[in-house]
């Protein structure tokens, strides 16, 4: 959580959020930040020149950002290191000079991948007097809850995620004896040359419990398939989701009796858009993005539906795929390679108890 404050007459930016270790060893990471140097300072970690350009359109919809990031992480950009013993959660706060644009984290020699977690600073919240600084550490009573027992969750990265695909090899291939690969390393998304099998990639983005990661491939007619297997153990109607790691590159602002373009009155009158990320826009009219229409077939107790995701149009994080009664059994949700587009990703797909 950011919230614009003032300390002394001065505007800061006050950084709110809660971190937690599950295991029964203890582990350390180092926090800095990416700001917006608003005033000309130097200092506090890598920094950002916005360039905003407007131009025309309908709806006032043609401005876009353009981004000048610096160098990685050094020692004088940190802004704290925490140090989390054994099954301890803490609430940190951080009072940062410069507004933050993104908020970076370095688990060092912890097992988490991607080493370096990138969250992006979506909205910025205008409370006025009602939020007191706050530096420091707090260890909070408990650990977070992290299972919700309405829901089942299948990440790539678990048992019940199964690759299954049709070794088809081209002609030319058989004639010079090459046989196709299958990659057991991680990697990132080649968007101009896609493999032709499910490859494993790593984005700060995908989800993930620690290994933050995806698998992808080139998309065809679907001959490739991946499968994720659950078990539920109620019978009743469950909502199917699937998750679409996409990078969030809106910055909305909120401040109070500030109607503006940015949303309703009382609401923020900036808002920032930028290069969507895999499928986004820069901010007119859409571009054709590699990532297009993704197939899913769901099954369920009357047999199995096919549903189709337009990635570019899906919100990043879980997305809806219907709703569907289901037995006390082991519920499947199946991914082929069959697109439009030049690439199909797979991570994590979800089944939620209807209340």
């Amino acid at each position: 959580r950011v919230s614009q404050i003032v300390v002394d007459n001065r505007t800061r930016y006050q950084v709110t959020f809660d971190a937690s270790n599950k295991e029964d060893v203890a582990g350390i990471f180092n926090v800095s930040f990416r700001t917006g140097g608003g005033r000309g300072q130097t200092g506090g970690g890598p920094q950002i020149m916005d360039v905003v350009m407007s131009g025309g359109g309908p709806g006032g919809r043609g401005n876009f950002s353009i981004s000048m990031q610096g160098r990685g992480m050094e020692a004088s950009d940190i802004s704290k290191i925490v140090f989390l013993g054994a099954r301890e959660a803490k609430k940190i706060g951080i009072v940062l000079d410069d507004q933050p644009r993104e908020m970076m984290i370095n688990t060092i020699f912890a097992r988490n991948i991607p080493g370096q977690i990138t969250q992006p600073v979506n909205e910025l919240e205008k409370p006025g007097d009602q939020v007191k600084p706050f530096a420091g550490e707090e260890v909070l009573p408990s650990l977070p809850s992290y299972d919700n027992p309405l829901e089942v969750i299948v990440d790539n990265e678990d048992t019940g995620f199964k690759i299954s695909q049709q070794q088809s090899v081209s002609p030319l291939k058989k004639l010079l004896g090459i046989k196709n690969r299958n990659a057991t390393s991680y990697q990132e998304i080649n968007t101009y040359w896609a493999p032709e099998y499910w490859q494993p990639v790593i984005q700060a983005s995908y989800f993930g419990s620690y290994i933050l990661s995806s698998v992808y491939t080139r998309a065809g007619t679907g001959d490739r398939l991946v499968t994720w297997k659950g078990v539920i153990k109620k019978p009743g109607y469950y909502d199917v989701y699937c998750y679409v790691g996409k990078s969030l590159e809106r910055m909305t602002v909120r401040g109070r009796g500030m109607g503006g373009p940015g949303g309703p009155p009382g609401e923020g009158g900036r808002e920032a858009d930028g290069p969507g990320g895999p499928g986004g826009s820069t901010g007119g009219q859409q571009e054709k993005g590699p990532y297009q229409d993704m197939h899913y077939k769901i099954y369920h107790d009357q047999g199995f539906d096919e549903i189709t995701l337009d990635y570019q149009n899906a919100e990043g994080g879980w997305n809806n795929l219907g709703r569907y009664y289901l037995s006390p059994d082991t519920v499947k949700v199946e991914l082929t390679n069959l697109s439009a587009g030049k690439i199909v990703i797979a991570d994590a797909v979800k089944w939620v108890k209807a209340e």
